[in-house]
């Protein structure tokens, strides 16, 4: 597993009271930009495949989106509370994780200066490769290289 997991079962719940600011919308908007703001939110929270299943390649990000979920330990029983990080692709689907090396390079790398600040999509693709990487406890982590072109 990723971070500090360990092979273990867990549930994700999500709580869509907690959004990401740029993605609330004030009491003034006209039903077109709620409409539009549920469609873009809809697809970020939807159906992912895991990131740990795409080490070793490259992908084409067009946008990213980080909430907050509830982790149910299915062993114990134990919530804890992280933060899941979406990735969308060019091709349409979504690639997620809890893990805080992706979120860091989320918010520190592709958000600043890819997104042109506009609900989490960018104005154009970022080249990213996720590579697989070794802690010094033994543990698997991510590590990701930003491409110069798209592959």
């Amino acid at each position: 597993m990723i971070d500090d997991f360990e092979e273990t079962q867990v549930q994700i719940s999500y709580n869509s009271r907690e959004l990401p600011a740029h993605f609330q919308l004030g009491p003034d908007a006209s039903p077109e930009e709620r409409r539009h703001m549920a469609r873009v939110v809809a697809r970020f929270i939807g159906p992912s495949t895991p990131m740990d299943d795409c080490f070793n390649k490259t992908v084409q990000v067009m946008g990213t989106f980080v909430h907050p979920v509830s982790l149910t330990d299915m062993n114990t029983g134990e919530v804890v509370p992280k933060l899941r990080t979406v990735w969308l692709l060019t091709d349409g689907t979504c690639l997620s994780s809890v893990s805080e090396v992706t979120r860091q390079f989320t918010e520190m790398v592709l958000q600043p200066f890819f997104s042109g600040g506009k609900l989490g999509l960018f104005d154009f693709p970022a080249s990213v490769e996720i590579r697989k990487q070794k802690t010094r406890a033994g543990r698997t982590t991510f590590a990701f290289e930003l491409q110069e072109e798209s592959k």
